[in-house]
């Protein structure tokens, strides 16, 4: 039995990306951090998986394709930069975005979808962002604080009107390859 490891997740479109990586490239020196995420890897995460089989792939695709059209499309505006863990000693650097009802409408449709189908999701409340570097440098002193609630990127929009099932290949470089992609309602009839 074959299994890898997957999330769902909403890419981001290329001019986002650019302008999120053109932003991190400026200030890389100044980020302690050990990795960074490539510029075709930004997304938002909707929920990580983990180990999948094949077959429960296969279960979860049909129910997403089922169920995605009972969201609709919407758009997603950047905010500030974060860090999760403490800024002397950070775990993860972030981009948020604005609290958009239909993102949270569209992750209790995956978290029931993938329950369903048999996975077990973190039971920690969904935090919407874009990962930009994680594994901080222990030499390091911490983070900058110009770099916490950095605005460089605010304001930042896009369409949604699809999502991601998403395999991690982590020995590639990028990472991330999208296995299927699952279409929003566009103002159809619900």
């Amino acid at each position: 039995m074959s299994s890898s490891h997957y999330f769902i997740g909403i890419k981001l479109p290329k001019e986002i990306n650019e302008q999120v990586h053109a932003w991190v490239q400026k200030y890389k020196k100044e980020l302690p951090f050990k990795k960074f995420v490539h510029e075709e890897d930004y997304h938002i995460t909707l929920a990580f998986l983990g180990e999948t089989t094949n077959e429960t792939l296969a279960l979860l695709i049909k129910q997403l394709e089922e169920n995605s059209k009972n969201v609709s499309s919407f758009k997603l505006v950047t905010l500030e930069t974060g860090v999760f863990g403490s800024a002397s000693k950070p775990r993860v650097f972030w981009l948020g975005v604005h609290h958009e009802e239909n993102l949270f409408q569209l992750e209790q449709v995956v978290r029931t979808n993938c329950e369903k189908s048999g996975k077990k999701l973190e039971s920690r409340p969904y935090r919407p962002h874009i990962t930009l570097a994680k594994r901080f440098n222990e030499g390091d002193k911490g983070i900058e604080e110009k770099f916490i609630k950095n605005n460089d990127l605010q304001s930042l929009s896009w369409d949604v009107v699809e999502y991601q099932l998403v395999k991690i290949n982590p020995s590639r470089t990028p990472k991330y390859e999208v296995v299927q992609n699952f279409s929003l309602n566009r103002g159809e009839e619900l």
